[in-house]
């Protein structure tokens, strides 16, 4: 059989600031022994073992926010809505934000997926 496909975080938050907080180190929650605690604006929480390295987002306002905080480079994916800045649209389209494609989600292998806190 094929290797293991890890199970990205998925973090719902309809600012993106948390994603923004978890990839940057910044105190929106706190550091543990076990990782770093995050809880989004659904008031889930979430531990990530390590600040995440490969985002996937799925929200505009997200994927502008990670670019401003200088996190750009770790976005491996986003919707097709996800076009500013200019640079965004450089990075793989895995759909729409509300109903993404799953495969094309898993295929850019983030360890950090943010989206919209939805019914979807």
């Amino acid at each position: 059989m094929g290797g293991r496909i890890s199970r990205p975080t998925v973090l719902g938050s309809s600012l993106g600031l948390v994603a923004a907080l978890a990839f940057a180190g910044c105190d929106q929650s706190s550091h543990t022994n076990s990782g770093l605690r995050v809880i989004d604006d659904a008031g889930d929480t979430l531990v990530l073992s390590r600040p995440a390295m490969r985002v996937v987002s799925l929200a505009p306002a997200t994927t502008e926010l990670l670019f401003a905080i200088g996190a750009g480079p770790v976005v491996v994916g986003r919707t097709a809505w996800c076009d500013y800045p200019p640079e965004a649209t450089a990075i793989p389209n895995v759909g729409d934000g509300l109903r993404p494609n799953i495969e094309a989600v898993l295929a850019r292998r983030p360890d950090l997926v943010v989206l919209y806190n939805s019914g979807h």
